[in-house]
């Protein structure tokens, strides 16, 4: 029973030294908050098939590239740029360690909350390039234009809000 919790130990050392590895070759990278939720989101459903057709509900949302990190992840076909196949290996490896952390029951709950946020994370990213044209169109002195994006601005803020 000792040698088997050691062995245990050295996997689970050993699977979160290649995560962390994995995530410093791309950590040269900035990284977005909704791309950090979209690879939690994706690491949980690579396990879930059942939750795949909720998930492709939401792929609107999705930062730049990872709709079709999405879909390969779906369909099981390989991408073409290098930078998307090292996301997809770290969404791998990382699947299989988070999902011994994670209790069952608990995966659908996050998964909604992660959906929740993506969300909202678009919308606040969608807002903000609203916010810089409607200076641009202040200082034009463009007043329908101004009107009009002040209007998109109000309602993807009540958006935000639900």
């Amino acid at each position: 029973m000792e040698r088997l919790k050691s062995v245990d130990q050295f996997v689970s050392s050993s699977v979160v030294q290649g995560i962390n590895q994995a995530t410093n070759q791309l950590a040269n990278q900035p990284i977005s908050r909704r791309e950090l939720i979209s690879q939690r989101l994706f690491s949980l459903a690579i396990s879930r098939r059942e939750l795949h057709p909720r998930i492709n509900e939401y792929v609107e949302y999705l930062p730049e590239n990872y709709p079709i990190i999405w879909q390969c992840l779906t369909t099981g076909e390989k991408p073409k740029e290098e930078q998307l196949i090292d996301i997809l290996n770290l969404l791998t490896l990382r699947s299989t360690f988070e999902l011994q952390m994670i209790e069952e029951e608990l995966i659908e709950k996050e998964i909604q909350e992660l959906l929740r946020q993506l969300r909202i994370e678009f919308l606040k990213e969608k807002r903000q390039v609203l916010c810089y044209s409607l200076k641009e169109t202040e200082t034009s002195g463009n007043e329908k234009e101004t009107a009009s994006l002040l209007k998109e601005i109000n309602e993807i803020s009540k958006m935000i809000e639900i």
